[in-house]
């Protein structure tokens, strides 16, 4: 396959507006995901987000304010120098939060990268046990909210724990300006692919 056929031209778009280390960071993490094998092809999915894709999801992209995140979609692999930060709750894959000033392991992140890819390769897929895509209850002023904004597709597509997140702290403001501003915030995330 072409080089150029497995970008996507969008991926510029969502890694452009950001602070120039996560530009750095995400550059790097597509770099790697795509020499780890040469049929793994860069696409967006969830409106913004960058994936890497071979049979199979098996990695993507989310900023969030402080770190970038790289979801590994698959929890059957080894981690032998303990590179996965998060998701050890979650039944189908894990997260590597890769902060400011750190340096992705490019050796073990690849070699993790090709567990996943020999995985989807063999069919290998992790069960499931009980929902992963557990419901939150969003209350009908907020589901309004997200409907007028035309992002209720959007929020729904996201984690169990950011929807969570979201509707508990909206909620929970005890001031009009105080909801507003954690419904704004909300809503940017939203449109830019960013986690809250």
């Amino acid at each position: 396959m072409a080089a150029r056929a497995r970008l996507d031209p969008r991926f510029d778009a969502y890694v452009d507006p950001l602070p120039a280390w996560q530009q750095a960071i995400c550059r790097r993490v597509r770099e790697l995901a795509l020499a780890a094998d040469p049929e793994v092809v860069e696409t967006i999915k969830r409106t913004v987000q960058p994936y890497y894709v071979l049979q199979g999801n098996v990695c993507a992209l989310l900023a969030a304010r402080g770190w970038v995140n790289v979801f590994i979609y698959s929890t059957l692999f080894d981690d032998p120098t303990a590179m996965v930060t998060g998701g050890q709750g979650n039944a189908t894959g894990r997260t590597i939060a890769v902060h400011e000033g750190e340096v992705l392991d490019a050796e073990a992140f690849t070699a993790i990268l090709r567990q996943v890819i020999a995985n989807n390769r063999a069919g290998r897929k992790v069960s499931t046990t009980g929902d992963p895509k557990r419901e939150v209850p969003v209350p009908a002023e907020l589901a309004a909210d997200l409907g007028t904004a035309g992002l209720r597709a959007a929020f729904d597509e996201r984690p169990f724990y950011q929807r969570k997140h979201w509707v508990d702290s909206i909620t929970s403001a005890k001031k009009r300006e105080t909801r507003e501003r954690r419904l704004q915030s909300m809503v940017e995330d939203l449109r830019t692919g960013r986690a809250p």
